[in-house]
């Protein structure tokens, strides 16, 4: 359940405060008082859209929390998505939105996403309206709301599997049979590509990065010739016989016939002779960094350098843009060649694969289908039932599930089987059956809603339900039955209803009041719970309107007389 309801700044609300109770509650208020506000404050919390418009003016953010308890049906749910309730089973709620319109929400103290916000306030609470009833007129919410009394989620995802497998064969067998119509073009271009690929022989991913070192160094053959010569004889070799390794070495011998006389000579001499295998080494290196293999003439090499750069350049530009892209475009053009070359029996596999899919799906769909009709001649009768309780005496009420064909011996599948869902209604006797979207008024459509809830709400374990205003355009004595049916579904579910209805406000076990007062030159609203003497006075409101009289009072007395007598 709701147990406790913040809203900081939305609207006309700068700091508001529900505590509620499990049961049946309703809220009351004059238009304008901040009702809707309250309802748009819940959706927001509950992962609806939110516009920087909600922001009461001359703040910079709103908030609103919302905590919820007694979640111990709901706690497996909520732990598998990752909104798992405290140690205390509740769930504590806050969402708040800025001026730039970006908002942050926070399960229990922990920042998560929308997404995972939506996925948690699907188990906790449901909001109903006029609008609401719009989704009566959309078959994927007609077929969601069947769906969600007969809890097949398992069935739905086996048949979403199999369905998944199905459409990917299908898009092959379509991408095959495309090609196919152009075969052989393909298969020429194909091996023309494939050729031209093989071609330029590339096996090597870092050749290109070889050969421009290599280009390098035979454009500088020149410059390094004579500056290798230079460190030889600087270092190793020079025809007058003095470089620095034969000087180390003079050292090395003139240090070590000083042994015996001078501390430490062997080690000096030491030192002397490492060095000049340092400086060997050193030598030795540049002329084998700089050395060019092959032994061909430097123009001749420089040239064959620049023709295969070419071919490699032009392979990567075509196929790359490097060779390791290159090479494998070759494989993926090989494996097309070779699936394109045996294409007629790929496109038979998939065609039997298709087929056992499609046997398998209908199975799968059938199961789910017999499970809905089955559940819709139980809600048909339990339905129309409850209609008659809301005053609407004649009507007949009928969900039909119809299953799509193909017009060849086949069926038309979705993600969530086969079947169509739609809800029929007669209203009178002798009246055709029609969708209730082209027969039913918003008064009509408010019961009908109702009805489906109220026999759906037992059966899928809902959580809390919010009604707005699902009294509007109905009489008194229906409000009534409106409220019975409100209050006996509040039995097996916390059931909130801002409503204008006495008689629905009196059936309630909790009423609440939001009203609205200036304070410091700005309207704020304020809730108030009302004790008895309180729910007298505001059912003589709704009753009367401003001017309340006896008589009207002595009538709200007798509606919450009335009310205890038919508990």
């Amino acid at each position: 359940m709701l147990k406790s309801l913040t809203v900081s700044n939305v609207a006309v609300i700068k700091e508001l405060s529900l505590d509620l109770e499990g049961g049946f509650t309703v809220i009351t208020g004059e238009t304008g008082a901040g009702k809707s506000v309250i309802i748009d404050s819940i959706a927001f919390a509950l992962g609806e859209k939110g516009s920087k418009d909600m922001i009461r003016t001359g703040e910079s953010r709103s908030e609103v929390t919302a905590l919820f308890s007694e979640l111990s049906e709901k706690k497996e749910y909520l732990d598998e998505i990752g909104a798992p309730p405290d140690e205390n089973g509740e769930l504590l709620i806050s969402r708040t939105l800025t001026q730039d319109g970006k908002s942050a929400v926070k399960i229990n103290g922990k920042s998560v996403s929308v997404s995972l916000l939506k996925m948690a306030a699907a188990a906790l609470l449901t909001i109903h309206g006029q609008k609401d009833s719009g989704i009566l007129s959309e078959k994927g919410e007609l077929r969601a709301l069947l769906d969600r009394y007969i809890s097949n989620d398992k069935e739905l995802a086996d048949f979403e599997k199999i369905y998944k497998e199905l459409c990917e064969c299908e898009k092959k067998l379509e991408r095959l049979k495309a090609s196919l119509s152009d075969r052989e073009m393909m298969l020429d271009i194909l091996k023309y590509q494939i050729k031209e690929i093989e071609s330029a022989r590339l096996s090597d991913v870092e050749e290109e990065e070889k050969l421009l070192r290599l280009r390098e160094k035979l454009r500088s053959i020149e410059k390094i010739t004579k500056n290798v010569s230079v460190v030889k004889r600087a270092l190793l070799d020079n025809e007058k016989g003095v470089s620095a390794s034969y000087m180390l070495e003079r050292a090395s011998s003139a240090v070590r016939a000083l042994d015996g006389v001078i501390e430490g000579a062997e080690e000096i001499a030491s030192r002397l002779d490492a060095l000049r295998y340092e400086l060997s080494d050193i030598a030795e290196r540049v002329e084998d960094e700089s050395s060019i293999d092959g032994g061909e003439d430097p123009e001749r090499r420089l040239d064959l350098v620049e023709k295969r750069l070419t071919i490699i350049r032009k392979a990567t530009k075509k196929y790359g843009p490097e060779i390791s892209d290159v090479i494998e475009k070759h494989a993926e053009l090989t494996q097309r060649l070779k699936e394109l070359e045996s294409g007629e029996v790929a496109t038979e596999d998939l065609e039997r694969q298709i087929e056992e899919l499609k046997m398998k799906a209908a199975a799968a769909a059938s199961s789910i289908s017999k499970k809905r009709n089955d559940a819709s001649t139980v809600l048909n009768e339990k339905i129309s039932a409850v209609l008659r309780e809301l005053d609407m005496p004649k009507v007949t009420f009928c969900i039909k599930v119809q299953p799509r064909h193909d017009g060849k011996g086949g069926y038309v599948f979705d993600s969530f089987g086969y079947d169509d869902v739609d809800f029929y209604v007669s209203p009178n006797i002798g009246e055709d059956m029609l969708p209730i979207s082209k027969i039913a008024s918003g008064g009509e459509l408010s019961r009908i809603m109702l009805a489906i809830k109220s026999c759906m709400l037992v059966k899928s374990g809902e959580g809390t339900s919010v009604f707005d205003e699902i009294d509007a355009g109905v009489s008194g004595a229906t409000s009534e039955r409106i409220g019975l049916k409100l209050r006996d579904m509040s039995k097996s579910a916390q059931v909130i209803c801002i409503t204008h209805s006495a008689q629905i406000a009196s059936l309630a076990d909790c009423h609440i009041k939001i009203s609205k007062h200036e304070t410091n030159g700005r309207v704020e609203s304020f809730v108030t719970p009302l004790d008895r003497d309180g729910r007298v006075k505001e059912l003589s409101r709704i009753i009367g309107g401003i001017n309340i009289t006896e008589k009207q009072v002595r009538a709200a007395v007798e509606m919450l007389e009335k009310a205890k007598i038919k508990m």
